[in-house]
């Protein structure tokens, strides 16, 4: 079912693995794919992960998160039958939905009232999808070939499911798409899983992506997932993360998205309960005047740890680009915000803005924030910016003399905060949750469901 790799240092345990299980692991994917886990292999031999020592990890070690003895599904079972797992906080949505249990698509599901998916759309999982779209499927993963992201290569070389979503030109998915990923198991667990997002000319779709564990504080798990989109010409894309998961949870998720001419990209990324989390975001402009939107939100506590890096690069021109990522770090919690904007050198008349603002609310608390600007010519407008502090004294002082106990205080201030990066989001019926389920997380609530949701109907 399951099979526990040897404790050895942290990459060569992987290599270790895929030597002695690599028939198993090649069995059922086609040729295409087994060559490229093949160059993958090769070029992860010479290679290490990312630790302190190197440029953009200075806060977080990769090598440490992918230190435990892990576990990896390797028959790809369902094990969903064998453990406890918490229910997602915006259930009520009405969604095409995707249950995930490590790399297993489980089921797909419409909403109440859908008898069948909508023209143009296809959704099914990846492990289907790279025999029914294997030119589709083989140029996303050879994007990942010639990479020198450790992180990638290993997905590339273990992978094993995940999802694909093809939008057909000129089609509008009114619908929200939510994929509920489950990680973790009776035993620590690895799951590698991968998300294809292929948005074809003048097609529209919303995607929310939930992140959540297994409830046992005790057993730890590792997600190494990567997300790729593609945005055809005219294409409108919204792609929303949020990560709702256990305290020994770790997350390595990453982000990589192409803007052809004219289309438009807004991505979310929200952690409101975690263990340890890397989230990376690379957006290319491949096309003139394109729009893109990054927005962030973070509520730490207890000794979370939470890292945002953020890569746009403008490479064409009238091009506009965002970036608002707010933190609020309790407790012993730490946060880490990277981001770099690259204008090159031909590309003009483009306007990028990055802000990152942050509240530490305790003295153990600790924020870490780096934007970076590369302009390499003059017709642009750009402007970056990052504050870090603590709550408004005056404020809460002039509250607790109008009655409001301090603790509600200090969550309502917190929650005006966040305010404007909630109302970010445009995914039907999500906004207005997503609200209730900060406020929620401001209080000192847990999220985290003991009642297991999995095999309840999509209603």
């Amino acid at each position: 079912m399951t099979h526990a790799m040897k404790s050895v240092n942290s990459l060569e345990q992987y290599l270790e693995f895929y030597r002695e299980n690599e028939k198993d692991i090649k069995s059922d994917s086609p040729d295409y794919v087994n060559v490229l886990r093949d160059k993958a292999f090769k070029r992860l031999e010479k290679m290490s992960f990312p630790d302190t020592n190197v440029e953009g990890y200075e806060k977080t070690s990769i090598n440490e998160m992918f230190s435990p003895n892990l576990g990896i599904n390797l028959k790809r079972l369902d094990l969903i039958s064998q453990s406890m797992i918490s229910g997602c906080g915006v259930t009520t949505l009405q969604a095409i939905r995707v249950i995930v249990h490590n790399d297993v698509v489980v089921r797909i599901s419409l909403p109440h009232g859908m008898s069948s998916m909508p023209d143009g759309l296809t959704v099914m999982p990846l492990k289907r999808a790279w025999t029914e779209f294997a030119d589709d499927v083989k140029q996303f993963l050879q994007s990942s070939e010639s990479t020198d992201d450790t992180m990638s290569l290993l997905n590339l070389l273990l992978l094993g499911d995940g999802v694909y979503i093809k939008i057909s030109p000129n089609t509008n998915i009114e619908v929200p798409i939510q994929i509920v990923n489950y990680a973790g198991g009776n035993i620590p667990m690895l799951a590698t899983r991968r998300l294809l997002i292929d948005a074809q000319n003048a097609s529209s779709v919303k995607i929310l992506s939930c992140q959540h564990s297994v409830a046992d504080e005790q057993i730890v798990n590792l997600v190494n997932e990567i997300v790729q989109i593609s945005a055809g010409e005219e294409a409108g894309v919204e792609y929303v993360s949020m990560e709702e998961s256990a305290r020994s949870s770790r997350m390595i998720s990453q982000l990589v998205a192409h803007q052809s001419a004219h289309s438009s990209l807004k991505v979310g990324s929200i952690t409101l309960v975690n263990g340890s989390t890397r989230n990376n975001f690379a957006v290319f402009t491949d096309g003139d005047h394109t729009k893109t939107s990054i927005n962030g939100l973070v509520i730490g506590n207890g000794t979370s740890h939470t890292d945002n890096y953020t890569y746009v690069s403008h490479s064409k021109q009238h091009g506009f680009s965002s970036q608002l990522f707010k933190y609020v770090l309790d407790d012993e919690s730490k946060g880490v915000f990277q981001g770099r904007i690259v204008v090159e050198k031909d590309s003009r008349f483009n306007e990028a803005y990055q802000t990152n603002r942050n509240i530490v609310a305790s003295k153990g608390g600790r924020m870490y924030s780096k934007p970076q600007l590369m302009i390499y010519n003059d017709d642009v407008k750009c402007s970056h910016g990052a504050t870090t502090g603590q709550l408004d004294t005056r404020a809460l002082f002039y509250m607790q003399t109008r009655g409001i106990p301090l603790d509600e205080a200090r969550s309502m201030l917190m929650q005006a905060f966040m305010a404007d990066v909630i109302d970010k989001f445009e995914i039907p019926g999500f906004t207005a949750r997503l609200g209730h389920l900060v406020e929620q997380r401001l209080r000192g609530e847990n999220l985290l469901c003991k009642n297991c949701l999995m095999n309840q109907s999509n209603g």
